[in-house]
């Protein structure tokens, strides 16, 4: 039986290396008491391993006289790496993921989960990046697949690797945290987004249908047609989309609900054109207006700068937590809303259809 156990030495100090920055590492052999003379043989075992360098000698006592025995041995980084090859990858891995400036505590999460992240460290860096990228888009990301969300490794990890949902538990300090605690605390989806709409008139499945009021997502938009219709208007609350119902005579109305219409970009194709979007006059409002226009070619409406001062009466105050974007579009009136601080909500506004011209 082998009493230097040099899998262990090494595993302990590319640990310590790894995760300290060292570039030596010190093993304490410790005595089996239950083999005679321990020390003694321990040190004849070490011969056979040159590269493991004696750094303490102790006094033992074998019969009746005590003798320096090797029980510290030395191990460095470069030794490491000529019997662990493997080691300079990881070490590479785990300094990218290291010098990322981010607040996530990487340096305590590799140490907690350090065997995972040992065994996947070519995902470390990818996966550490889609989780800070969906930190900070959290409020942007309500509603979406995995395969949706504007990050080039979100389609491939969220959902499958456990190394990101590892990171998310620990950073949530979810206990036993699972991908429906992953997807349900960033809003995403696990299947296609589904839309309220009304339309005066269309076919369903191939039949003509009046007054329809129905559910639109990407896995039923093969079974309808909007031909009868002029246009399409996206109304980000409900409370607004309702009063329309009465007015729409030629004009597909879509419940958008905030961000989720974003996700509209994948049935632009059989929305009738042109396409308007209708929200709040407040900075996520207006967020929304310049994402979702940008995706699908929308205008906006009863959103610019001439609605801004006509409503301005009915402005609320608000204290906006969340930073300023750089917006795509209607940055003049987003300036206004945010220095100002605040908030024209749809809901106070009356909309016509026929001065809209999209009756």
């Amino acid at each position: 039986m082998s009493l230097i156990n040099i899998d262990k030495i090494l595993t302990a100090a590319e640990r310590s290396f790894l995760l300290t920055g060292a570039d030596e590492y010190v093993y304490t052999i410790r005595e089996d008491k239950s083999v005679p003379n321990f020390y003694e043989k321990a040190e004849k075992e070490l011969r056979n391993f040159p590269w493991l360098v004696v750094h303490k000698y102790r006094k033992v006592k074998e019969g009746l006289v005590s003798i320096a025995r090797p029980y510290k041995v030395l191990i460095t980084s470069q030794v490491l790496a000529e019997q662990r090859p493997e080691y300079l990858r990881v070490k590479k891995s785990f300094i990218e993921a290291m010098e990322n400036p981010s607040s996530f505590p990487i340096a305590e999460f590799l140490e907690k989960h350090f065997g995972l992240c040992y065994r996947k460290h070519s995902q470390i860096k990818s996966c550490l990046e889609v989780y800070l990228f969906l930190i900070a888009n959290k409020d942007v990301l309500v509603g979406l697949l995995p395969r949706q969300i504007p990050h080039s490794h979100s389609t491939k990890l969220v959902g499958t690797e456990s190394l990101l949902l590892s990171m998310f538990a620990f950073d949530s300090m979810i206990k036993d945290a699972g991908w429906g605690d992953f997807y349900n605390f960033f809003g995403l989806s696990d299947r296609s987004a589904e839309f309220r709409i009304f339309a005066a008139n269309c076919q369903w499945r191939g039949v003509a249908v009046q007054k329809f009021h129905g559910i639109l997502s990407s896995q039923i938009a093969d079974a309808y047609g909007f031909d009868g219709l002029k246009n399409t208007l996206v109304v980000e609350n409900l409370e607004s989309f309702l009063p329309l119902i009465e007015q729409a005579k030629h004009t597909l109305l879509i419940w958008g609900g905030g961000w989720k219409c974003t996700l509209l970009d994948e049935l632009t194709n059989i929305l009738p054109k042109p396409i308007y979007y209708w929200g709040d006059i407040d900075k996520e409002g207006i967020e929304i207006a310049s994402q979702f226009s940008h995706q699908t070619g929308a205008k906006a409406v009863f959103m610019g700068l001439d609605s801004l001062e006509k409503y301005r009466n009915l402005a609320q105050k608000i204290d906006y937590a969340s930073p300023e974007r750089d917006l795509i579009l209607y940055r003049d009136v987003y300036k206004i809303v945010c220095d100002e601080k605040i908030r024209i909500e749809q809901e106070k506004i009356v909309l016509d259809l026929d001065i809209l011209g999209v009756e």
